[in-house]
């Protein structure tokens, strides 16, 4: 089983230089810091994010240039014979009957605070098997979480690197430690400072 569906980030210039030599990378002003987008809902200054995740663990990402391209982006990734859960855009569905696989639409139902309040209904346990897009949703949150928490906002240059350092923390076994370690053994690494900033560098995860 897969679950499909798309998250948005703030298109961001961190750290050009462009404004101030009188070259905007955009036609806009720039942002203060942490500001989100002007626009409402969605508009272009969002970058749209493809995730997908299987139940062997497998997880597949793609920034897209426009919604419009999600059916190119899932192209061969989808193995014949799987069952794609969305949201039930076009785009899933027709990269769904393309592959040879069964698409699920997933619908969950709007409630307002209002009617929730006039009408309180008890929390039911999720029945086992039933279809959701629970798991690609907590990713996205996970990777926002990251993004937008920890490293404070990234420029959509450098998106697609922490998008893959965040599927790398998801990994068995992970850890900073790990991951220094084998940069620290690489034949290519000299690095300039001495041994106690390794152990300082390692605090750090």
């Amino acid at each position: 089983m897969i679950e499909a569906d798309e998250t948005f980030f703030v298109r961001s210039c961190k750290g050009h230089r462009g404004w101030v030599k009188g070259r905007p990378p955009e036609p806009r002003a720039a942002r203060p810091r942490a500001w989100g987008a002007t626009k409402r809902g969605l508009s272009d200054e969002q970058v749209p994010v493809l995730t997908a995740l299987d139940n062997a663990g497998g997880v597949y990402e793609a920034i897209l240039p426009s919604l419009a391209a999600i059916e190119t982006a899932l192209d061969g990734r989808i193995a014949a014979g799987s069952v794609v859960c969305s949201d039930g855009t076009t785009d899933y569905v027709k990269a769904a009957v393309k592959a040879g696989a069964e698409h699920r639409r997933v619908v969950v139902p709007t409630i307002t605070p209002g009617a929730a309040k006039a009408a309180s209904v008890p929390t039911k346990r999720r029945q086992k098997g039933r279809l959701g897009l629970g798991r690609v949703n907590a990713h996205h949150g996970q990777s926002k979480e990251l993004i937008n928490g920890r490293c404070r906002g990234v420029t959509t240059r450098y998106l697609g690197n922490y998008l893959g350092w965040h599927r790398a923390m998801l990994r068995t076994g992970f850890s900073g430690k790990a991951l220094l370690d084998r940069r620290w053994r690489s034949p290519i690494c000299h690095p300039p400072w001495p041994p106690h900033t390794q152990v300082e560098l390692y605090q750090m995860f």
